[in-house]
């Protein structure tokens, strides 16, 4: 065992942990939150979010963030996935959405990287973001009472 021992916050990322791993030639890292250790988490339980096959995490991408996510028609993208490597195209609404597309099929388990080939019909780059209206139940309720 290693003095003192190579640790991982609980809050890192697979890609924190791997290199811990790789850079002090360890295959186990204890894993603690606030100085106070909460478990173990090893080489397998890193890689196995990565071994997904390649047509499951294409129609993750196309259910979860295309459809369920973005309300857009999946067929209307193209996704293929070689190796975790996602690559996605065709055309959206609007410039904005691109890199919200690309920063929810990142954080799939199993995504290596991810190809971004969109167009947008609409630039929208250039308009002021607005602060979103509260439309929440109690207001709702209020309006109808």
């Amino acid at each position: 065992m290693t003095k003192p021992a190579i640790t991982v916050p609980q809050d890192a990322g697979v890609d924190e942990a791997i290199r811990l791993m790789e850079d002090h030639g360890v295959h186990r890292l204890p894993v603690l939150d606030d100085a106070k250790l909460v478990g173990i988490v090893g080489r397998s339980d890193l890689l196995r979010g990565f071994l997904r096959s390649d047509s499951g995490l294409r129609e993750e991408v196309r259910d979860e963030v295309i459809k369920r996510a973005m309300a857009i028609d999946p067929d209307t993208l193209s996704v293929a996935v070689h190796n975790g490597v996602v690559t996605v195209s065709g055309q959206v609404e609007r410039t904005g959405m691109i890199p919200v597309i690309v920063a929810l099929i990142r954080r799939l388990d199993g995504v290596v990287d991810v190809r971004e080939h969109l167009t947008a019909e609409l630039d929208d780059s250039h308009l002021p973001i607005e602060e979103p209206v509260n439309t929440g139940v109690i207001e709702a309720f209020q309006r109808h009472s």
